[in-house]
């Protein structure tokens, strides 16, 4: 079976897994957008920023740690399982340490944010709730790194369901806004992770190797500083945005690059979970690679269609989930898709410094990102409001993934490439071509600028497959998972 196919027949399931995972949020985004203000919407919008923040601080890179030693102990399934066993069992530690630390996290956060202690018990709850958040990652890890594809569709199926109804009750029944959406999500994760927690323990066993926590640690640790500039954007991004245009804005613009993160959610996501896991394989059997080159080239040019069509239809898609309050972020649907695709390619480029453990490299890319971001936003937000936050966006990361290319060449794997000049013109071209569109047709729905929008949303594809978008080979790979 050509490692196309392999790929596409696991990232068919991993697809609808996380379709199913996401389809929660998915489906309470018309809910949230009518239960909420604007101004509800951006603090949620704020609190899911610095939550991330702090899942990227106190994870400590163990689910990237646990997946390479796991592949490590490849010939030793007691090996495997005590990787995995010490993994959990560490984990403890990190929940004792954020129930510690999220009073006085909370208390710096809200004084950040907004000068005031208004929201202070939102936080608190917010940051404490992330034992549950990181312990289920971690699980749902575990099942990719099994290939356990139909596990994680189960998980993700759980998660969804009990997500939807504990939100119905929290948000809508009680009415309890921003903070009952924050409950739903504890309740919902705490419940199934603990389940998840002791059958996993009971399928590994209960075994901790202290040196093997140590080497992990050493591993994860350098992860933290990059995972953490490359979050701290995006609370940059919300804390400039609500000071310089206003809460609303916030709101507003964050529903754009909740829409934008479907691209993530939906394609690179369930890609890259088969795709890093027979990358590391082969590499590490030597064999050939030219393969995942197309594959990578492709991966952009299905990216870049989905992110074509998000900008194209942005005002439909607003006007079905959302009060006309949030139509000015259309315009800036461009910038947000060509964001996604450059963040999710950048991934699969740093996989070849991961793959040769150069870890201690990563953190210098989020710096200079973060160095790059933060200045940025403040120049372009402040200047184009909301349209300046996506074009920093954009600018951030081409600094990130240009200095990851940068970086692998002298540090990762020369084995790990793409066609830039291909993949730059496929992005190039899609970007401008919902920018232009989205400039002239603004907030207008009719029969007739759908139509003219399908015509230039086919014209896109037909040119990736009709011209030299796409090289031959490349082509051929693409036609042959015709049936």
């Amino acid at each position: 079976m050509s490692e196309v196919k392999t790929i596409l027949d696991h990232g068919k399931i991993y697809l609808i897994a996380n379709i199913t995972h996401r389809a929660a949020g998915l489906l309470l985004l018309p809910i949230y957008t009518h239960v909420l203000s604007t101004q509800e919407y951006g603090l949620y919008a704020i609190v899911m920023a610095v939550t991330d923040l702090f899942t990227v601080i106190f994870g400590m890179g163990f689910s990237g740690a646990m997946s390479r030693f796991y592949f490590d102990s490849n010939n030793s399934i007691a090996d495997q399982n005590k990787v995995v066993s010490t993994t959990l069992i560490g984990f403890f530690g990190i929940a004792a340490l954020i129930i510690i630390c999220a009073y006085p996290m909370a208390m710096i956060t809200v004084n950040i944010m907004f000068d005031s202690q208004q929201h202070l018990a939102l936080f608190v709850f917010a940051i404490a709730g992330l034992v549950f958040t990181i312990l289920f990652e971690l699980l749902m890890g575990y099942a990719v790194i099994r290939k356990r594809a139909w596990k994680y569709f189960a998980m993700a199926l759980s998660k969804a369901l009990l997500f939807i109804g504990l939100n119905l009750y929290f948000v809508v029944y009680l009415e309890l806004g921003v903070p009952g959406i924050i409950y739903a999500t504890i309740a919902s994760l705490g419940s199934l992770g603990i389940v998840l927690l002791v059958l996993t323990l009971s399928r590994v066993g209960v075994t901790f190797s202290f040196p093997l926590f140590k080497q992990m640690v050493l591993f994860g640790l350098p992860l933290v500083p990059s995972a953490f500039a490359n979050s701290a954007l995006t609370t940059v991004e919300r804390y400039y945005i609500n000071l310089l245009v206003g809460p609303a804005a916030v709101g507003v613009y964050s529903l754009g690059h909740r829409l934008a993160s479907m691209l993530h959610m939906f394609i690179a996501a369930p890609f890259s979970q088969i795709f890093f896991v027979r990358r590391f394989e082969t590499l590490s059997k030597g064999e050939d690679q030219s393969a995942f080159h197309r594959i990578l080239l492709l991966f952009v040019a299905l990216m870049m269609t989905c992110a074509v069509l998000l900008s194209l239809f942005g005002t439909e898609i607003i006007w079905l989930i959302a009060p006309e309050d949030y139509y000015d972020v259309v315009i800036v649907l461009p910038l947000l898709g060509l964001s996604f695709v450059l963040s999710s390619l950048n991934l699969n480029i740093e996989l070849g410094i991961f793959y040769n453990k150069k870890t201690w490299a990563i953190p210098i890319i989020g710096f200079v990102t973060l160095g790059v971001g933060i200045p940025a936003n403040y120049v372009f937000i402040s200047q184009f409001g909301i349209m300046g936050a996506g074009l920093a966006l954009v600018a951030v990361n081409i600094v990130r993934i240009s200095t990851t290319v940068l970086v692998n060449s002298v540090l990762g794997s020369p084995l790990i490439r793409i066609d830039w000049k291909r993949a730059i013109a496929i992005m190039a071209l899609g970007t401008i071509l919902g920018l232009v569109v989205n400039q002239l047709i603004q907030q207008q729905i009719a029969f007739q600028w759908i139509a003219l929008k399908l015509g230039l949303a086919g014209l896109f594809i037909l040119l990736l497959l009709k011209t030299h978008l796409l090289d031959k080979h490349t082509r051929q790979d693409l036609f042959r998972l015709q049936p």
